[in-house]
């Protein structure tokens, strides 16, 4: 189901609306943050084929999180299965920069957030222009903040707002990459090179900012090799 939010003031109550429907899998809801209908049509036709990308890359995850990663949790009724949202928005355009200048756009992209409050990833279409050839790196970007929802399905958020707390911020993220470690080498092991892995690694080290550096790629490491089903899940 496809939803188009025309008025931005009143996003937060549209959403709450939006999330009364029961509209099942794959993804519960694709949402296009714009204030007129030119630009939804503009920005459709411009960045089809990064969405469909983006979506595909999504639905294979959410697939294998449902039916195999949460599984066991789910048939024990531990936890109710819930699609996370997407939702589409310009960045150039929230910030009211020019949409001529390419330079600016690719600067001012956001990195992709997920929302624990409304079980949605935010994503800019924008931000992945400079990793279109780097296939592994869109896909692990999209990994982690899946890892972000799943962390959210099993309650490891516990604070209303989690960047109020840095150190639960940062233990917040740490988690999230030991999940998506794992998840990734169970959906796209087997057709990653050791180069790739290794560029992975480096590009978490690059937009790690947490107070020591490569805690984070340390964690995915962990995930990656751990062989078994993670005992979180177990």
């Amino acid at each position: 189901m496809t939803i188009s939010i025309i008025d931005r003031r009143t996003f937060h109550q549209e959403f709450k609306e939006i999330q009364k429907l029961d509209i099942g899998i794959p993804l519960s809801t694709i949402i296009y943050l714009y204030d007129e209908k030119s630009l939804l049509d503009s920005f459709k036709q411009h960045s089809k084929h990064i969405t469909d990308s983006i979506e595909h890359t999504l639905n294979e995850i959410n697939l294998y999180v449902q039916c195999v990663l949460l599984q066991n949790k789910i048939k024990a009724n531990a936890i109710t299965y819930v699609s996370p949202n997407l939702l589409y928005y310009d960045t150039d355009l929230y910030c009211r920069k020019s949409k001529t200048d390419k330079e600016k756009i690719l600067r001012y992209s956001l990195t992709p957030q997920y929302s624990h409050e409304y079980q949605t990833l935010f994503i800019d279409p924008n931000y992945f222009l400079k990793y279109l050839k780097f296939p592994h790196i869109v896909k692990y970007i999209l990994v982690h903040e899946f890892s972000h929802h799943v962390q959210n399905l099993i309650n490891q958020y516990t604070l209303t707002n989690s960047l109020i707390d840095q150190e639960y911020y940062k233990t917040i993220e740490l988690k999230a990459e030991y999940i998506a470690g794992y998840l990734y080498k169970q959906l796209y092991g087997t057709l990653t090179t050791d180069s790739e892995l290794t560029s992975i690694l480096k590009f978490i080290d690059y937009v790690d900012n947490m107070d020591e550096r490569k805690q984070r790629s340390v964690e995915f490491e962990k995930g990656y090799g751990y062989f078994h089903m993670l005992p979180l899940f177990a």
